[in-house]
């Protein structure tokens, strides 16, 4: 697609071919998807850094939120939130998992059974029965 605009400019500059409708749609189209996606890139590319920041601090975006809005309203004198920060490496292992394969596929666990266990001991230790 680069190439052909490309061409298609260069064919106008030297007058080989005259400008026509279809040539002038196709590079203003060309131009506008490009910024188009120039602008989406940006976007995405600060979401993810802003949540690898967060994942490395081992926040979620609404304690992000909490935080800057308590200390906009305390003028400074802002709680002091309980840091659960146990250094960048454990905490993307926390969330992705341990072994490198987990991270690149998801749904790919080694673990499965201690996760269930775990998840099963927490959940019946939290329902009380009168």
């Amino acid at each position: 697609m680069v190439i052909q605009i490309w061409y298609l400019v260069k064919q106008m500059q030297t007058g080989l071919s005259e400008p026509s409708p279809g040539n002038v749609f196709i590079i203003i189209f060309s131009l506008i998807s490009a910024m188009i996606m120039f602008s989406m890139s940006c976007a995405v590319a600060s979401l993810a850094y802003h949540y690898s920041y967060l994942l490395s601090k081992n926040m979620s975006s609404m304690e992000d939120i909490e935080l800057v809005r308590y200390e906009c309203l305390s003028h400074h004198k802002a709680p002091h939130f309980p840091n659960y920060d146990n250094g960048t490496l454990k905490n993307w292992q926390s969330i992705m998992g341990v072994s490198f394969l987990s991270w690149i596929c998801p749904w790919y666990n080694e673990n499965k059974e201690q996760n269930q266990n775990s998840f099963n001991e927490t959940y019946l230790s939290s329902v009380h029965i009168d």
